[in-house]
């Protein structure tokens, strides 16, 4: 029984202990080793912010990379990306980047401004070709 009880308390110390303990946004750091690894750096004011590259998360709390840079797990990447192979940020399935890499924007935004903008353009030409005769 000593042995289970033992055996319990030391997974649970080493898991508690393998955890990132380096700080996040906005945290104090002295030097970039204190900062969490991907994507941030240690500022002149002495605290952890984002990289290039990388912007603060919707809640300001973490950095997140957009398309192509670099990342371990999901969390890392902008909304709509995932971490391809937890190698590099890429858009999830019907996403697509916009031209910088900032965004992933879903088909269905795409398909509505395709759906409005064939209209408009007819609605624009018939209406000139009726109100120019």
């Amino acid at each position: 029984m000593d042995y289970c009880v033992f055996a319990a308390l030391t997974f649970l110390l080493t898991a508690v202990c393998a955890q990132d303990s380096r700080s996040d946004l906005n945290e104090h750091c002295l030097t970039v080793g204190d900062c969490k690894s991907i994507g941030y750096f240690c500022a002149r004011n002495r605290t952890c912010q984002c990289r290039p590259s990388y912007i603060a998360s919707r809640n300001g709390d973490k950095c997140v990379g957009y398309v192509g840079e670099r990342c371990k797990y999901d969390e890392h990447c902008i909304d709509g990306a995932y971490c391809d192979g937890n190698v590099r940020c890429q858009c999830k399935e019907f996403y697509y980047p916009s031209e910088d890499g900032r965004t992933c924007s879903s088909s269905d935004t795409q398909t509505l401004y395709q759906r409005l903008a064939i209209p408009l353009v007819m609605f624009t030409i018939c209406s000139n070709m009726y109100f120019n005769t």
